[in-house]
């Protein structure tokens, strides 16, 4: 009798010994942007604005994009060859912004990065200036 005593007793201490495990982060850690790059031009075809480095990616932390008085559309891509024309990646959708419109989406660390080896390239459309500034960091 003693003994079938024991078997939950023991049990019983070893679950109330437990504690819950604390939260991982999943992925790799966070990367924070260092560095930026401003461009205000009309429409443009895809053009490389970061080289490619060996062995480093591009990580995008964030841009804001202004319309001056005409609309516009932008782009970010990265890829290999002249101006990303090889291998592209769409970072961003192609965003329209009429007339004097406003696009700004930041965060403090990273929300895309690239593959190794790859360009940061941007793409822009429409009968004005269109200006952007883009944080990103290379590692």
């Amino acid at each position: 009798m003693k003994r079938c005593l024991m078997v939950p007793l023991v049990l019983l201490a070893l679950l109330l010994g437990c504690q819950p495990s604390s939260a991982q982060q999943a992925g790799g850690q966070p990367v924070y942007c260092s560095r930026s790059f401003q461009v205000s031009a009309g429409a443009t075809s895809i053009t490389q604005i970061v080289a490619p480095v060996t062995g480093q990616s591009v990580h995008i932390c964030g841009f804001t994009v202004n319309a001056g008085a005409a609309a516009g559309t932008f782009q970010l891509t990265v890829g290999t060859g002249t101006n990303c024309n090889a291998n592209t990646v769409n970072i961003t959708p192609i965003w329209a912004l009429g007339i004097d419109g406003v696009l700004d989406s930041r965060t403090p660390t990273a929300f895309y990065s690239s593959p190794q080896g790859y360009a940061l390239c941007y793409d822009l459309t429409g009968t004005g200036q269109v200006g952007a500034l883009v944080t990103y960091h290379q590692l």
